[in-house]
C-alpha cells in the first residue's frame, strides 16, 4: 500500500497540517471538503505521509475519480488492496472487511463527491468492518456518515499563496525572482484568485510571457487569462473551467439556478437578501450549496447569523447570462427598499454609526457585467 508521488514541491500550509492532524486523531472518519482547486488532495496526501509511522499496516490511497457508477466503489478499494478473490462464498465487501478487520491502517478516499453515496456505504462499512483503521476522504461536500468529521479546507494565506506562486512560476521560467516591487503585484493575484491553490499555479505559469504586474492587471475582470495546466493533469484540473463543471454538471436544476442567480453578487450577503433577489433560494437549496463547497459561510457578528460569499474564481464561471432579468429586477426592487429600512446599518437608522462595513461587502453588478442580460 503505497502513495501517489506529487511530482510538484508541496508548498505552506503548515497551520492546515498541524489543525488536520489533530481531527484525525480524535476520530475514525475525517473528509477535508472544499471548492474544486481549492487543494484537498495534496493536503490529504501530505498529510497522510506524515501520519503513516502512526499506522503499522500502511496507508492505502483510493482515487475515486476515474469512477462515473456508484457500484464500482468496492472494486476499486478492493483492486487498490490487492483482493482479486474474496473467497469462496464471500461477496466483495465482505472479502475486503475481512482483509482489514486485523490491521490498522489508514485509507485515503480521494474525489467521493460524483459517487458520494456509494463512498459513504462504502466507508461505514469499512468502519464497522475494521474497528482499527480510519478514513480520510476528499469531496466537495460531506459523505454524511455517523461520526464523520468535516474539515473545509480553507484558502491560501498570503504568504502561503505568494510562496506558490513563486515556486510554479520558477518552473515556468528558471530565472523568475520575486523582485520587492513584484511582491505587491503577487499578493494582488493571489487574493483576486481567493487563495484557490489551483488558480494560482494556472496564473503563476503566465510568469513565462508576462511580468506579475500584467498578469495582476489581466485578473481583474476575467479570469479566462489563466492557461490550461499540464496535458497530464486530470482533465477536472485542466482548467478552472472544466474544474466548475466537474462540480456544476453535480448539481440539481435548483441548484443550479440559485448558483447562477447569487453570481449577482459580488460581495457577500445574508439569507434573507438571497430569498429576496433570488427566485431560486430557499433553506435546503442554500444549504446544499453551502454542502458542495460553492457557498462559503462567514459568520458575521454585526448581522448576529451568517453571511455568504463564491468564492471569486466561483462566481466568475457561471456566466454568460448566468444572473436572470428576474434576479435582476428582483435585485433593483429589494435594493431601494433595504436602503430605506437601513437594512445597512447598525442596528437603527439614526444610529451614530451609520453605513457599516457591510455596505462595500455588497458591490453588486460590476461595471463589466452591467450589459449582460
Amino acid at each position: 500500500m503505497t502513495l501517489p508521488i506529487p511530482l510538484t514541491r508541496f508548498v505552506g500550509r503548515e497551520a492546515e497540517l498541524a489543525e488536520a492532524a489533530t481531527l484525525l486523531a480524535a476520530t475514525r472518519l475525517l473528509t477535508l471538503t472544499g471548492p474544486g482547486g481549492a487543494g484537498k488532495t495534496r493536503l490529504a496526501l501530505e498529510l497522510a505521509s506524515d501520519l503513516a509511522g502512526n499506522f503499522p499496516d500502511g496507508v492505502c490511497f483510493v482515487d475515486l475519480a476515474p469512477l462515473t457508477e456508484g457500484e464500482f466503489v468496492w472494486d476499486q478499494v478492493a483492486t487498490t488492496l490487492g483482493i482479486t478473490e474474496p473467497g469462496s462464498g464471500r461477496s466483495l465487501s465482505e472479502g475486503v472487511g475481512q482483509y482489514l478487520a486485523e490491521r490498522r491502517a489508514l485509507i485515503m478516499l480521494d474525489n467521493c463527491e460524483q459517487v458520494v453515496q456509494s463512498a459513504a456505504s462504502v466507508t461505514a462499512a469499512l468502519l464497522t468492518a475494521a474497528p482499527a483503521i480510519k478514513v480520510l476522504a476528499t469531496s466537495r461536500e460531506p459523505l454524511g456518515v455517523g461520526g464523520e468529521v468535516t474539515w473545509v479546507v480553507p484558502p491560501l494565506s498570503d504568504g502561503d499563496g505568494v510562496e506558490l506562486f513563486t515556486d510554479r512560476a520558477r518552473q515556468a521560467r528558471p530565472h523568475f525572482s520575486l523582485r520587492e516591487r513584484d511582491a505587491e503585484a503577487v499578493r494582488t493575484i493571489c487574493r483576486r484568485l481567493d487563495g484557490l491553490p489551483l488558480a494560482i499555479e494556472l496564473a503563476a505559469t503566465r510568469a513565462r510571457a508576462f511580468a506579475p504586474a500584467d498578469i495582476a492587471a489581466g485578473l481583474r475582470d476575467r479570469l479566462q487569462l489563466l492557461p490550461a495546466g499540464p496535458r497530464t493533469a486530470p482533465a477536472r484540473q485542466a482548467t478552472l473551467q472544466a474544474s466548475f463543471d466537474w462540480s456544476y454538471d453535480l448539481l440539481s436544476e435548483p441548484e443550479r439556478a440559485l448558483l447562477r442567480q447569487c453570481s449577482v453578487f459580488a460581495g457577500g450577503f445574508d439569507l434573507e437578501a438571497a430569498i429576496a433577489v433570488c427566485p431560486a433560494a430557499g433553506l435546503d437549496v442554500v444549504g446544499s450549496l453551502v454542502d458542495r463547497s460553492l457557498l462559503v459561510v462567514q459568520d458575521d457578528e454585526h448581522q448576529g447569523g451568517p453571511r455568504y460569499r463564491m468564492l471569486e474564481p466561483v462566481r466568475q464561471f457561471p456566466s454568460p447570462g448566468a444572473a436572470t432579468r428576474a434576479t435582476r429586477r428582483c435585485w433593483r426592487g429589494w435594493w431601494p427598499q433595504s436602503c430605506r429600512s437601513g437594512w445597512f446599518q447598525d442596528g437603527s437608522p439614526s444610529s451614530a454609526g451609520g453605513w457599516t462595513p457591510l455596505t462595500s461587502g455588497l458591490r453588486i453588478f460590476r461595471p463589466a457585467e452591467r450589459h449582460r442580460s
